[in-house]
């Protein structure tokens, strides 16, 4: 049932209520014209005014709220037809752009024709020899390091100033104990004297050398 067919049949039997309760008092009434001060008639009679008003009240609050179910559904309904109207209007758009892309002509970009003459270039290059590894450093000439400590890092790739300046400590330790076997190697200096070698600046390196012993600082 639809809220217009609710609310037509509510109002028909709120009608129908207020049509019996009007004929029943007309009735009391002419029953009542023989003896105007019989009491019980007057209660029976208010008794039906109050029960008429309790219904007037009851079927208006029900009219009410179907009116508001009424404009709650319209505008409901007005949002929908807007949304509706919207997505026709952006696929209508669409359809158009699709149109116009499919109408474009088919561009073949310059630089594609040129393609196999830059590959067949590229192949007759030819890579040059890959530079030498740079020569290895004398890392005796840190303190703390001897030939074994120096043989155990260059199996590790380390054989330069460099290289020993660019690793921490925690990793010559592991380098140098754990996997060389040495365990009276202090390396914690290590990485700031070969930094300082290979800057060149033998001087501070010198200086720095005064203060330790043994690779460590006194």
């Amino acid at each position: 049932m639809t809220l217009d067919t609710s609310l037509l049949v509510g109002l028909g039997v709120g009608a129908l209520i207020m049509w019996l309760l009007q004929w029943f008092l007309y009735s009391v009434l002419r029953s009542g014209e023989g003896d105007a001060h019989d009491d019980h008639t007057a209660d029976e009679l208010q008794a039906a005014q109050q029960e008429l008003e309790t219904l007037k009240h009851s079927h208006a609050a029900e009219v009410a709220g179907c009116e508001e179910k009424l404009a709650d559904a319209e505008a409901e309904l007005a949002s929908l037809r807007v949304e509706l109207e919207d997505a026709v209007a952006a696929a209508q758009s669409t359809a158009d752009k699709d149109d116009d892309t499919a109408k474009m002509p088919a561009v073949n970009p310059p630089f594609l024709s040129d393609a196999p003459a830059a590959a067949d270039e590229l192949e007759t290059m030819t890579d040059p020899d890959p530079p030498a590894p740079p020569e290895p450093d004398n890392l005796q000439k840190i303190e703390g390091i001897g030939p074994k400590i120096e043989q155990i890092l260059n199996e590790a790739g380390i054989t330069t100033f460099a290289n020993l300046a660019r690793t921490s400590v925690a990793t010559l330790e592991k380098i140098v104990r754990e996997d060389g076997g040495i365990k009276v190697a202090y390396p914690d200096t290590w990485p700031q004297q070969a930094g300082m070698a290979a800057a060149g600046n033998w001087d501070d390196l010198e200086r720095l050398q005064d203060k330790l012993q043994g690779g460590r600082k006194a």
